[in-house]
């Protein structure tokens, strides 16, 4: 691989790459769960690639940072019938998956100072009045530009994509391994002889459920299994809010709300406000200590709770069993999704 040596030549590859995609419309043939896989020459890193906009509402190109990214990206589609299609909180998600972005926007849509950036750096908007913004998505954290390992790998993603694109236009079934392969996956990868030619090859892709390290005080629990449950059911959530905070160290994050409603009458029982510091995982592994709080501070535990996130459920599944609350995972949260579209609503009108 030949590597890249500046800024200035990492952003004119990927702006080239863009004004290609943008010609081809792969978004035209070419569907999200198309997903086909490039691997970075000389390392570990895996990328898997989803076009978006086959729908119209948006022309991106997404590469999910590696199996476990994928892996969030599978259970979106997944879930998608227990979050509003339109809702705020099923397009937040999308800001907890790791991830490079190309997406082509407006000129309205741009942050403040971006359409220069761009035309600094040798980007051009297409024919049709797009512009290539390419983002580098941490979990918790506003996207922004890729760091230095991120933006070369995005100049090699976008250069493959063109390759797959073309073959995938005349051959709709170019990325398809064949029946019974639902673990298959077509990777685009380097061949290690002194040439270097790249290929695409048929792997097995294995995703392994993400492990956290739940821990809660003993002494909580043994308090909260102390109180009478109350014939409540509780809905539990957590979700990304519509706001920036600055952090001069760890830079700009969404804050998030860990939130209790009752399911009978939409009222918000309790919430406590979390930051994605220093990492989201670190945030997800404090919610079971969290919500034992938040049962001691208001003196009441219901008898059940729904849960809807998979990442909720493995993470407070243990600890409710353990408090004798009982778990049930519904296909939908209306009174939830009411609470949430309320505090969005305020926020967005304030």
């Amino acid at each position: 691989m030949s590597p890249i040596t500046t800024n200035n030549e990492a952003w004119s590859r990927i702006y080239s790459a863009a004004s290609v995609i943008s010609e081809m419309q792969p978004w035209e043939w070419m569907e999200e769960t198309d997903i086909f896989g490039i691997r970075i020459p000389g390392t570990d890193r895996v990328y898997f690639i989803s076009v978006m906009g086959s729908m119209g509402e948006v022309r991106a190109i997404a590469a999910y940072a590696g199996t476990r990214a994928l892996g969030m990206f599978r259970e979106l589609l997944d879930d998608e019938s227990a979050y509003p299609a339109s809702s705020y909180v099923a397009a937040s998600r999308m800001l907890t998956i790791p991830q490079l972005r190309l997406d082509f926007k407006e000129e309205d849509e741009l942050e403040p100072g971006k359409e220069q950036s761009i035309r600094n750096n040798g980007g051009a908007p297409s024919k049709d009045g797009l512009w290539p913004v390419v983002e580098q998505y941490v979990p918790g954290f506003v996207p922004g530009e890729p760091d230095e390992e991120a933006l070369e790998d995005a100049a090699i993603i976008f250069e493959q994509c063109i390759h797959i694109f073309g073959h995938t236009r005349e051959d709709n079934d170019y990325t398809y391994p064949g029946d019974d392969t639902e673990n298959m996956c077509m990777i685009r990868t380097k061949k290690k002889s002194p040439e270097g030619e790249w290929q695409d090859v048929f792997k097995e892709i294995w995703i392994e459920p993400s492990e956290y390290k739940i821990y809660y005080p003993s002494i909580s629990l043994v308090m909260v299994k102390k109180y009478s449950k109350k014939k409540d059911t509780l809905q539990v959530d957590i979700v990304i809010l519509p706001m920036r905070v600055k952090d001069e160290e760890a830079g700009a994050y969404f804050p998030f709300m860990f939130l209790l409603v009752n399911k009978a009458s939409g009222i918000i029982e309790n919430y406590m406000m979390l930051t994605p510091l220093p990492d989201l995982d670190t945030m997800y592994e404090s919610l079971p200590e969290k919500l034992l709080d938040m049962f001691l501070e208001s003196h009441s535990v219901p008898q059940q709770v729904e849960i809807r996130s998979r990442v909720l459920i493995s993470l407070l599944s243990e600890m409710l069993k353990k408090a004798g609350i009982r778990l049930i995972t519904p296909g939908k949260m209306e009174a939830m999704d009411e609470a949430i579209d309320g505090i969005v609503k305020n926020m967005r009108d304030s």
